[in-house]
């Protein structure tokens, strides 16, 4: 199996010109990614869409018009992965 991981990992392969949308759902929820590419040796760009970076934008709207009180389980609520949320 060794050499033919080596084999594999040495090989040359073109990506084709365009670009490509994907999406599935992840246990958090729409996990997408974007990639584009001018034909060549690999992708121009690459774009991930995190469940949990599109849930930050909703943080203002909700906590408008709430208790200090009430701010820790709304947030809660929302169940975001700070790591991904980065990006």
């Amino acid at each position: 199996t060794t050499a033919a991981a080596d084999n594999r990992s040495s090989a040359q392969w073109r990506v084709p010109a365009g670009e490509v949308h994907a999406a599935v759902e992840s246990p958090r929820g729409r996990l997408g990614l974007h990639v584009v590419s001018r034909g060549g040796e690999g992708p121009a760009t690459v774009e991930w869409q995190r469940p949990s970076a599109a849930l930050l934008d909703l943080i203002p709207g909700m906590l408008v018009g709430q208790k200090l009180a009430d701010a820790e389980l709304s947030l809660a609520s929302l169940d975001l992965a700070m790591a991904e949320a980065d990006g």
